[in-house]
Formats: structure tokens, C-alpha cells, sequence
């Protein structure tokens, strides 16, 4: 196997391997002169007598080092803008990476250069129901705005999206210190890179990126390194993406008092709350006729318009989820119901990538991750405290806030296609109805009349235009301002800060570019090394699955071994519990029966299998259960606990089971291993009341008694299920719970599909029973 791009010395133009990982330590752990003066002298006393490891010694060697390594990428540029001002000359320093040749850097990249998408492409999916062809659309590229830009561009022509984004950031703890980078991604590229934090994803590029319009016009020929094919490149910016308040600065309107205050349409401001009216569109040719006009006639004529007299050029901005939902609507619904929380939210089960609260007064407001967490724990919450006939006001909130659940949960799948946006829409008109009716009944209502309210109006259409929500979130550049922010506050001495943080930022770049490059290598090596033969991996295979069906596959246990370690010493350890009554003739009939299923003749007939309780047996904490996304369809992991103490709480997970008459829900209370087969007793859930509560849309659960808890094979396990229990259950007739569905998209679609023919009942009814 060769390859042509693989680098014999990757970590070029540092001298050795050692001189880069050397080089890199001191970036990541933010090393000052002193703390770099210290580092050096430990190198040189362990070296010794004997010849060092590293060629960097010293202050005046790691500054040589790093000056050969800045030009491997393009660097920073600096230039003083004068802008007149009422008659007065306001010079500002402007810090800007040259956007065209960064991007040739990555388009120079043998790597890379393989990875980027150029042609625009229209995905279907046959419905079975309808046997109609539905589009998708995920990547900008599956888009019609790609697809509407490539079919303007001459034969040929290949689109070169870019998106943009900024952002204020506090670079000190205070606030005193403020920064405004700008921030660009390759909308060609991948997901997975695009949106990763390695080479080839998000770059700061400065405060404002030097034009690239000319070849937009022209077009760019550009001969790809991994094939040596020569394309012509038009780029072009495909999204902006930013908050509220720079979308009104980047397409230059007025706010949030001006009288059409939305950036993507011309919605009078009185009319905001409003979702179901459609409004026109701001468009390029009519603002270059309103410019055009304001030459002649003066910027008054802009009053009305809620435009500023400076001329634009595009206008692509795109829905934001993370400010419009998260730090938006959903920071609106729960200034007004947070104080009820603080006793319930301390005991919402704890669930892999879900964020606990211990209580909401130390809530941090401006985290938008933490406000997205909140909202699927929130009416699990609450609403034991809200009664309906007790709290009518507050009930009202309650069913708002399952209404824009349901709505986030749209915004946020990977992947369309029609039926969902039209689903989608839908639930627009819900959540509409049902904020209205809360304005008018609620004895203290909000002001609904926010742009961040009415913007939500245009995401299925940016949904459609460029892709899932994914490719314009500002969540995922937010991120990057953390680094930026331990730069000023560790490595600068807080003067002339700007240069210092983003040459740190270029090292930072070149460190993850050389990084890939050796990486590559070291995979390139470890395939050449690598003289397994086909029997060989055969048997590598047959060792993974065992003597079970491929399913096994799709499984792992994770283990964490404790006592007991026989069947008799489980037995009396759990004596009281009825879910382990005569354990061992239930688990002898299942075993007889799940043997029978891999091999008929593996058991005689009309034999039975019986164990002893001395026989060895070994419990578990933990499962992982892996499985295909319903919503993407790439392979997801459920991480489940089985403990009697995890974070010094009782944790039992949910967990739907396939069998021969379907799935159900059931909750497990035992995960153990009985060679060759793993095993788990969960408690009898097809026995389970399954109801959804038609006022808050909670799938509702009734365990029945845990005599009826049975034991099945951990590969019968098909998803997790995170179950919350309602406080207010009559617990003489079994444990009430909850299904959280919204806890992902995947667990949100599973359970539509599960309960496609259930009833609608109200939790109170469920109660009566």
C-alpha cells in the first residue's frame, strides 16, 4: 500500500519529533517565559552528561523554532482603517487573517483536498407509506441554495461556501476586556470536520475578513493536489451565522425598536408574537434600489425600512438555535417558573451528556448548553408542584414549554427530509396557538413581541435552503472562545492583547496541522505493518461474536465486578426482594429456552437445565447498548447504569426490549454474567400501563409488581430509556414514571413509533385506575 502524501518527517520545520511534542506541551499548558525557563532547566538536568533529546534548550531556541514554524500557515495581517465621523477622522488597528489564502491552505492540503464536496446534489427517500420520493436534506451541499448557486455559475463551476460567524466575547472575568473575532468554516467540507476542533474546522480570521469577491465575479482555477484535476473555483458566503443583535449589524438594520426589526423579513414590529403570517423578504435588489434612492433623496426614506444608509451586499443570514431557542425562548419560559424547580431538579436521574442541577439559584444565564439541558428536565420537574386545578396560570406555561420542546427537538435533527419539515411546521402552529392562548389567560403575562420569538418563523426555510440547523448553530463557535480567553488571561501582559492572542491562535493552527500529518503517518505505518492474513482476521471476527448471532455485535458490557460472586450468595443478598423469588428455576427455564434458540440439539429433549448455588456468577454496573439512529441512521451508544449507588444515589435505568411480540419498556434491576452468555433481570415491563398525557405529552408508566420481573439476554436490549418518577404516584398501586422522550431526537421519533397506537389519556386518569 503507498500513498503520496505521506510525509516522511511530518513534524517539519521542527527538527525532530521530540522538539514538536515539546513545542506543543508548552502551547496547550500555557507556559510563560518563567514557566518556559523552568522547563528548560528540568530537560537539562535529567539529560545530564548525555546528549539531549530535544534541540530546544532554551528561550532563544524555542523562539527559532517557532519562526521557521509560522510560515507553514498564512499569517495574521494588520491594517489601520480611518473612517470619518461627523467631520473627524477615527483610525481603528483591524487584525485579519487574508481569507482566500487561508483558504488555499486548506485546499493545498493532500489530506484534505480529497474531503470537500463540490458539486451540489438533490438526496431522496422513498416513504413507505405514501411510496412517495421525500428530499433530505443535512449537509449545506444537500441545500438548495448550493444547488440554485452552482446552476448559476458558468459549466463547470464549482461553489466555494463559506460561513461566517462572530460574536462579542468578555476576554477577563469582569467584562472590562472585550473581543470580537470572527470566525470561518469550508461549508464544503464534511460535518464531522467542519464542525471538529482539528485541522480543517473553525479558524479565527480576525475582526473582518479581506474581500473575496473578485473571484466570485471571475472564478478561481485551482489545481487539486490528490488528483491533479483543475476546477474553477467561485467562492462565495453561504451563511452567517451569529446572534440576533450582529445579524442586525451584518445586513445593517436598525433593532429590535425599528419598525421591521427581523433581518430576513420586513414583520412590523407590532406584529412579532405572530408565527402563522408570512411577510416579504429582504432582498438584494430591493435594497439597492432603497440605496440607489437614498442618493437622491437623503436617509430619510430609510425610516421606514429600518435600514442604516450604508450599502449591502448580502444577505444570508441564518437561523441561530442557540440564541433564538435556548438563550431565547426557552430563557423566556423559565424566568417565569425557575423558583418552583429548586427542590425537584436536585433529583432528576442523572442520564450520559446530560447536564444535573443540583438547583437553579446558582443557574448560570449565560450558558446556552446549560439552558438546552434545563428544558428537558423541566416539566419532569415541575409538574407535580403545577397542578392543573390548582396552578390554571402556570399549567398554561407548562403546556407551552412542551410545545417548544417538541419544536427543538426539530430544530435540532441532523437530518430532514419533507415529511419531517412539514411536520414541523405543524407544530409551528401549536406552539402558536398555544402561546397565544397563555397571553391572554396568563394574569401576568410576558411581552411576547420579541425577534427572537419571530425568527423561528424562517428555520425550515433555512432548513431547505442550506442544510440542518447543524451548519449555521453559533453553539459550536462559541466554543472556541474559551481558548481565546485563556490566552489573554495567561500569556498576555494585558497590553496590545489583540496580536498576542492570535499569533497564539496560529501556533495553535500550525500545532493541529502538523498534528494530522503525523497521525497520517503513524495510521500509513500501522497498515503497512500490518500482515494479518484474511484467515486471520476470520478469526479475529469469530472471537468478537462468540457462539451468538451477529447481534452480539451491536453490544458491550462494561464491568465493574462485585459481590456477590455465586447464584447462592445473590439469592441471599436480595432474599427480601420478590424479583429474585426462585431465581434459579427461572433462570434455568431461560436458559433452557434462549440455548434451544441458538441450537435445537444443544439440549436434550424434554431436559431441563439446572443450576447449583455454588455455580460462579458476575454482576455488573454497567451497559452499553449500541444501536442505528433513527433520525441519521449512524451507529449511536446508550451508556446504562445498573447500581445501587452511582453518585451516591440508587441508579436503575430503562430499557426497551425486543422479544418475538415486540418491544416494550422495562427497567433493569440486576445486570450479571453467566458463562458464555451476559444476562440481566429487568422488571416484567410488558406488564407496564403505557399511556401518553394528552395535555403535556408525557409517555406515562405503571410497574407492576417485581414478582412478575423476568430475566432476558443483555443482546435483546435495543436503546436505553431514561425514566423519571413521578412524585405524586399512589404507590399502592405500583411506581408511577415517565419516559423523558426528548432527551434526543432518536428517543423522540423511537416513541412516536413504539405508541403509533396508543390512546390519549390525562396522567389523572392514569392515576384512577
Amino acid at each position: 500500500m503507498t500513498c503520496s502524501f505521506i510525509d516522511d518527517c511530518p513534524w517539519h520545520p521542527f527538527a525532530s519529533k521530540n522538539d514538536f511534542e515539546l513545542a506543543e506541551h508548552i502551547l496547550h499548558t500555557h507556559l510563560n517565559r518563567e514557566g518556559r525557563d523552568s522547563l528548560f532547566k528540568v530537560l537539562k538536568t535529567q539529560a545530564g552528561d548525555h546528549q539531549s533529546a530535544y534541540t530546544i534548550n532554551n528561550e532563544s531556541d524555542f523562539k527559532e523554532a517557532w519562526s521557521k514554524a509560522e510560515n507553514l500557515l498564512t499569517k495574521f495581517t494588520k491594517e489601520t482603517l480611518t473612517l470619518d465621523f461627523r467631520g473627524e477622522a477615527l483610525k481603528y488597528d483591524v487584525h485579519f487573517r487574508p481569507l482566500w489564502e487561508w483558504t488555499l491552505n486548506l485546499l493545498s492540503d493532500e489530506a484534505l483536498s480529497p474531503l470537500f464536496v463540490w458539486d451540489a446534489v438533490k438526496i431522496f427517500q422513498l416513504d413507505e407509506k405514501t411510496n412517495e420520493q421525500m428530499q433530505i436534506f443535512n449537509e449545506p451541499w444537500t441545500g438548495d441554495l448550493l444547488w440554485e448557486v452552482q446552476s448559476s455559475l458558468p459549466p463547470g463551476g464549482k461553489p466555494l461556501a463559506y460561513i461566517l460567524y462572530a460574536d462579542k466575547t468578555r476576554l477577563s472575568s469582569f467584562g472590562t476586556a472585550k473581543g470580537y473575532p470572527v470566525m470561518a468554516r469550508i461549508a464544503n467540507l464534511p460535518d464531522a470536520i467542519r464542525n471538529g476542533k482539528g485541522w480543517g474546522g473553525g479558524t479565527v480570521v480576525g475582526w473582518l475578513p479581506i474581500s473575496v469577491t473578485e473571484y466570485s465575479h471571475t472564478g478561481y482555477a485551482f489545481k487539486l493536489p490528490h488528483s491533479g484535476k483543475v476546477i474553477i473555483i467561485y467562492p462565495f458566503i453561504c451563511i452567517l451565522s451569529a446572534d440576533y443583535e450582529e445579524h442586525c449589524m451584518m445586513t445593517l438594520i436598525r433593532g429590535t425598536k425599528s419598525a421591521s426589526p427581523c433581518p430576513v423579513c420586513l414583520v412590523p414590529n407590532g406584529e412579532l408574537q405572530d408565527l402563522l403570517d408570512e411577510h416579504p423578504l429582504w432582498t438584494t435588489k430591493e435594497m439597492q434600489d432603497l440605496y440607489n434612492l437614498v442618493e437622491e433623496e437623503g436617509e430619510e426614506v430609510l425610516d421606514e425600512s429600518s435600514l442604516r444608509p450604508v450599502e449591502n451586499v448580502f444577505w444570508t443570514v441564518s437561523w441561530d438555535r442557540l440564541h433564538a431557542y435556548h438563550l431565547g425562548v426557552f430563557k423566556h419560559l423559565l424566568l417565569q417558573i425557575i423558583r418552583l424547580m429548586n427542590y425537584s431538579i436536585a433529583n432528576f436521574p442523572r442520564w450520559r451528556n446530560l447536564k444535573h442541577f443540583d438547583n437553579v439559584t446558582t443557574f448560570d444565564f449565560g450558558d446556552g448548553v446549560k439552558f438546552e439541558h434545563m428544558s428537558k428536565q423541566l416539566l419532569f420537574t415541575v409538574h407535580s408542584v403545577l397542578r392543573k386545578e390548582v396552578h390554571h396560570d402556570a399549567y398554561l406555561l407548562l403546556k407551552v414549554i412542551r410545545s417548544y420542546v417538541e419544536l427543538d427537538m426539530y430544530a435540532s435533527m441532523d437530518v430532514h427530509i419533507e415529511k419531517s419539515i412539514e411536520e414541523g411546521r405543524h407544530l409551528m402552529n401549536v406552539f402558536d396557538a398555544k402561546l397565544k392562548v397563555n397571553d391572554k389567560q396568563f394574569k401576568n403575562p410576558t411581552s411576547w413581541k420579541i425577534p427572537k420569538v419571530h425568527t423561528q418563523q424562517h428555520f425550515f426555510n433555512d432548513i431547505i435552503a442550506k442544510g440542518a440547523t447543524k451548519n449555521y448553530n453559533t453553539k459550536v463557535n462559541e466554543s472556541m472562545h474559551g481558548p481565546l480567553k485563556k490566552a489573554y488571561q495567561i500569556q498576555t501582559n494585558f497590553k496590545d492583547v489583540a496580536e498576542q492572542i492570535l499569533m497564539m491562535d496560529h501556533q495553535y493552527n500550525i500545532i493541529m496541522q502538523i498534528h494530522q500529518q503525523i497521525d497520517r503517518q503513524k495510521k500509513h505505518q500501522e497498515e503497512e505493518n500490518d500482515d494479518l492474513s484474511e484467515d486471520k482476521n476470520h478469526i479475529r471476527q469469530n472471537q468478537r461474536i462468540g457462539t451468538l448471532d451477529s447481534k452480539a455485535m451491536l453490544h458491550s458490557l462494561q464491568a465493574t465486578p462485585k459481590d456477590p460472586r455465586t447464584v447462592g450468595e445473590l439469592e441471599n443478598a436480595f432474599h427480601s426482594d420478590p424479583a429474585y423469588g426462585r431465581f434459579r428455576i427461572w433462570l434455568g427455564r431461560f436458559m433452557t429456552a434462549f440455548i434451544k434458540r441458538v441450537d435445537e440439539d444443544a439440549v436434550v429433549q424434554g431436559g431441563f437445565i439446572k443450576y447449583m448455588p455454588d455455580d460462579t456468577i458476575r454482576i455488573y454496573q454497567t451497559l452499553t447498548v449500541t444501536y442505528q439512529s433513527l433520525v441519521n441512521l449512524k451507529e449511536s451508544a446508550d451508556l446504562l447504569r445498573c447500581s445501587p449507588s452511582f453518585y451516591n444515589h440508587p441508579h436503575y435505568d430503562g430499557v426497551i426490549i425486543n422479544t418475538d411480540k415486540g418491544a416494550y419498556i422495562g427497567q433493569l434491576i440486576q445486570l450479571f454474567e453467566f458463562h458464555p452468555f451476559d444476562l440481566t433481570v429487568t422488571d416484567g415491563g410488558e406488564h407496564w400501563k403505557f399511556q401518553q398525557d394528552k395535555d403535556l405529552g408525557f409517555y406515562c408508566l405503571r410497574a407492576r409488581p417485581r414478582v412478575f420481573s423476568q430475566i432476558v439476554s443483555i443482546y435483546s436490549i435495543i436503546h436505553g430509556v431514561l425514566l423519571v418518577k413521578d412524585n405524586s404516584s399512589d404507590l399502592s398501586n405500583g411506581q408511577d414514571y415517565f419516559v423523558v422522550d426528548t432527551i434526543d431526537t432518536d428517543m423522540f421519533f423511537r416513541m412516536k413509533r413504539l405508541t403509533g397506537v396508543l390512546k390519549y389519556r390525562n396522567v389523572a386518569s392514569l392515576k384512577k385506575d
